[in-house]
């Protein structure tokens, strides 16, 4: 196989696990290419001797004006690939100006100043985006000259190479951005931040500032502090000091723009990566590398600490060297020490004397006592103790009344007695209702802040209405998702739950375990509602209610309702469209459910319906006919062996890519479905008798089948392919899993033709060997190139056509027992993996490198797995 394998921005330099991977890599066909990029020198000199190292210069001139001018002008730069030349197109110069306010003349300046500021960027394409884009902001003759004038391009002002043009960026932020930004300084490379830790970390310092107009959305409780930090960050992230990367919330930072941080951070912030640096009396805010032994020696006279973070496990630090440390640093606002393995809880007694925390971090630090002087921390806003286990919490713990976010198990929070004190708390993922003092559902009362999701378990402790309006959570406008349990389907009156109610902010909402026939009005309420996904589980209703007013509803499911047999017009409300964003719709285990009924007649239905899934509605006879949309797209029945009219409904979906069905006694479902060309998987479990009057001739896009317990559904396949021309062949399936479970038929589709099939899997087969015509049946599986037996526990050997498979790459065996050998003429000679799994230990045997019966025959391969806890045999 020929590949092009790109490793982008590589750090590890290790040769070891370079060889490894590159003698696996080595197997590839002729004409296969190994791209490495990387900003490290020794990483490039480490594998130098696998590659050619090409050295990257900065951009030719004129291809780095047009990448200038294309952020400078926020892309409206016209470039023409043959010529090589950009310039601002007559239809673009529209749009500038017309956008902007600006004159031909204006616009001409303005290009004419662009290209003399990018003969100072000298080439480098970061430079060109990050000053490109802070020309862009402002438009404007002016501030475009004053930055080509700029004294940060004078060489004596210079750091040095490509920081002079990014200080510009640096210069042309707020004051409070600036130090935002400087304090990034104390951070390794290759840090990966959390875009909310920082920002905490930031409001820990005071360095959030809000301007006027956020200051009166702070004052209406219109925003949060919290929000301000996230949009400074954005313009952090807009000017391309920070990267996103593919994990949400997550960010890193390149090298260059670290030293810009570095340089511009004056004496106040510094990261030790090393014993010999000592901190000055100046330093402020510190970062700590871990393989610094002892961390008390750094700090020998600066008694003015605002941060400090350590960095790594740091195992062999002791309490008492942590604990000296701290003893000098009286003004810290902001420590973290997670991930520090102390070996006691010693190093509380000097936390508790730092009276001006803000800021604390003690994830995974094997902490599991909080003393109760801690409690006095009365201006801590942050407390992080995730993969702590405490047995109990100091009972004044609710008197850190400054605390905005505790990150602690469920088990940590739900320990804390009277937490409603903590009204400025945000995060609370459970809260579990006792009827003791301090426990009760009036906790919530003032816990206005409380955002993201909150789970409320146990709420069969609630004895009335009233008690259960105390949570007053309709006026948690911050709260997303709602969660309501109860336990062992408590018979609690249905006025608790209507007192629930949730504030309109909402827009997911789960009700679990509730022995009732009916949810509370609120739920189905249209005024007001932002409720955007519905789940109800455990249920003993007899009616639904008109889920279809809801104007946002995406998600509705339905699992458990023990008790309900009709879904009729209640469900889907008066009005003219019902459910009108409504995108999947999921009934689970609803054993008395019998009829569903069509949408009212005149009325437009699921407009954008895109999945159903129906599971265990045994008793179901029909689905409604009229009411899905043709662009449905993923039908999935499991164990609904009574719905009839499976055949009728498939017409109406033309656009169906996905159809699962399982366990049904319908064998006329496919009788007329000749326009489900649209359809790429299909897979059919445990249906006894299937006919398809077209075969798969129909399915002309289908790419994935999968079928358990054959009996006649391959027959169908087969009579009908039977007749088939090669331009006839399904080309484009490439996937087709073959499960025997609860099959009566014991053989493969030999008069099946597959020619175009790239995966194969067989499970469950009860065959003991492959017939002659199953033999030949596998050498016509030319384009084949992953093939897999799993739990074939009477399978004797493989087939013996298996050589001829000339494309095939992977070949896995697992949970074959009596498999004792290889075919006897050796493996496909392109073969790349062979994982055996679970089978014979004489195969095994038979496989051993350099010794074993079996190795001559797989001796070619790169890659062999036996029974996974061996080691890959890399050759």
């Amino acid at each position: 196989m020929r590949y092009f394998l790109i490793l982008d921005n590589v750090h590890d330099g290790i040769e070891y696990n370079w060889s490894s991977l590159f003698s696996v890599l080595s197997y590839g066909a002729p004409g296969s290419f190994i791209l490495v990029t990387t900003q490290s020198e020794r990483v490039a000199k480490s594998i130098g001797n696998m590659f050619n190292i090409i050295t990257l210069g900065v951009l030719e001139p004129d291809w780095f004006d047009i990448l200038f001018k294309y952020y400078a002008f926020g892309g409206l730069f016209d470039f023409d690939p043959k010529s090589g030349r950009g310039s601002i197109s007559r239809r673009n110069n529209i749009a500038i100006a017309e956008l902007f306010n600006l004159d031909d003349a204006t616009l001409s300046a303005l290009e004419l100043i662009a290209t003399k500021i990018a003969c100072k960027l000298h080439g480098l394409p970061l430079a060109g985006k990050v000053i490109g884009k802070i020309l862009h902001t402002r438009l404007e003759r002016v501030y475009w000259e004053e930055i080509l004038r700029s004294d940060w391009w004078n060489e004596e002002c210079a750091l040095e190479g490509i920081l002079p043009s990014l200080e510009i960026g640096f210069m042309d932020l707020d004051p409070d951005l600036k130090e935002c930004f400087k304090f990034c300084s104390i951070f390794p490379k290759y840090y990966v931040f959390d875009r909310n830790t920082l920002v905490q970390m930031w409001m820990a310092h005071d360095f959030v500032k809000p301007n006027k107009e956020e200051s009166f959305q702070l004052d209406i409780k219109e925003i949060r502090l919290e929000d301000v930090g996230k949009k400074r960050f954005d313009k952090l992230v807009d000017r391309s000091f920070f990267q996103a990367t593919i994990s949400e919330g997550k960010y890193v930072m390149h090298d260059l723009i670290r030293e810009l941080a570095i340089a511009v951070s004056s004496k106040e912030f510094y990261y030790v990566k090393s014993i010999n640096n000592h901190l000055p009396s100046s330093g402020r805010h510190v970062g700590i590398d871990r393989d610094i032994l002892n961390v008390e020696g750094i700090n020998q006279n600066n008694t003015t600490l605002r941060s400090v973070i350590l960095f790594g496990n740091w195992i062999n630090s002791t309490d008492e060297s942590i604990n000296n440390f701290f003893a000098k640093s009286t003004s810290l606002r902001l420590l973290d020490l997670s991930y520090i393995q102390f070996e006691t809880n010693a190093p509380f007694d000097a936390i508790c004397q730092l009276s001006h925390l803000r800021f604390v971090d003690l994830s995974f630090s094997r902490i599991n006592f909080i003393p109760d002087k801690f409690c006095e921390l009365c201006h801590l806003q942050v407390l992080n103790v995730r993969g702590c286990k405490f047995g109990k919490l100091p009972k004044d713990i609710n008197k850190l009344i400054n605390l905005r976010h505790f990150y602690a198990s469920v088990e940590t929070t739900s320990l804390i007695s009277g937490i409603g004190k903590l009204t400025n708390l945000q995060e609370l993922e459970e809260f579990r209702v006792e009827k003791r003092k301090g426990y009760e559902i009036s906790e919530l009362r003032d816990m206005n802040e409380i955002s993201g999701h909150l789970l409320l378990s146990d709420l069969q402790n609630i004895s009335s209405k009233d008690e259960a309006a105390t949570s007053q959570l309709t006026e948690k406008k911050y709260l997303k998702s709602l969660e309501l349990r109860f336990k062992d389907h408590s018979g609690v009156p249905l006025e608790v739950l209507e007192a629930l109610k949730p504030s309109p902010s909402v827009e997911e909402v789960t009700i679990y375990s509730r022995r009732g026939e009916y949810l509370p009005c609120w739920i189905s309420q249209k005024e007001n509602s932002n409720l955007k996904r519905v789940e109800i589980r455990s249920f003993w209703l007899s009616t639904l209610p008109a889920f279809g007013e809801l104007p946002y509803l995406e998600v509705l499911s339905f699992h458990e309702l023990l008790d309900l047999e009709k879904v009729g017009d209640e469900f889907y409300g008066y009005s003219s469209v019902v459910f009108p964003s409504l995108k999947e719709l999921t009934f689970s285990v609803m054993p008395r459910w019998t009829v569903w009924s069509d949408s009212p007649v005149g009325k437009m239905s699921f407009p954008h319906l895109v999945k159903i899934h129906l599971k265990n509605c045994e008793r179901l006879r029909e689905m409604p006919t009229n009411s899905f949309p043709s662009s449905m797209l993923e039908l999935k029945l499991d164990f609904c062996q009574n719905i009839n009219n499976i055949s009728t409904v498939l017409q109406g979906m033309r656009c169906l890519t996905h159809l699962s069905i399982s366990k049904c006694r319908n064998d006329r479902i496919f009788d007329y479905c000749t326009e489900l060309n649209m359809l790429e998987f299909l897979h059919l479990s445990e249906i006894k008798r299937l006919c398809f009057v077209r075969g798969l001739k129909s399915l002309i896009n289908l790419r994935k089948l999968e079928i358990v317990g054959f009996d006649e559904i391959l027959q169908s396949f087969e009579v009908q392919q039977e007749n088939e021309g090669p331009s006839q062949q399904n080309r484009f399936l490439t996937s087709l899993h073959l499960d025997h479970s609860n099959s009566s038929t014991q053989r493969l589709p030999v008069a099946g033709r597959f020619k175009y099939l790239r995966f194969l899997l067989i499970r469950n087969s009860p065959v003991t060997e492959y017939t002659e015509g199953e033999e030949n049946w596998f050498n016509q599986l030319t384009s084949l190139e992953t093939l897999e037996f799993s739990n074939c526990r009477h399978l004797t050997r493989l087939p013996s056509t298996l050589p001829l498979l000339t494309k095939l790459k992977k070949l896995s065996i697992e949970v074959c027992p009596m498999i004792s050998s290889l075919p006897e003429f050796s493996l496909p000679p392109y073969l790349t993996e062979l994982y055996i799994t679970g089978c014979s230990h004489e195969l095994k045997e038979r496989c051993l490198p350099h010794q074993g019966d079996d190795w001559w025959k797989i001796s070619h391969i790169p890659n062999i797995q036996i029974d996974r806890e061996n080691s890959s045999y890399i050759l």
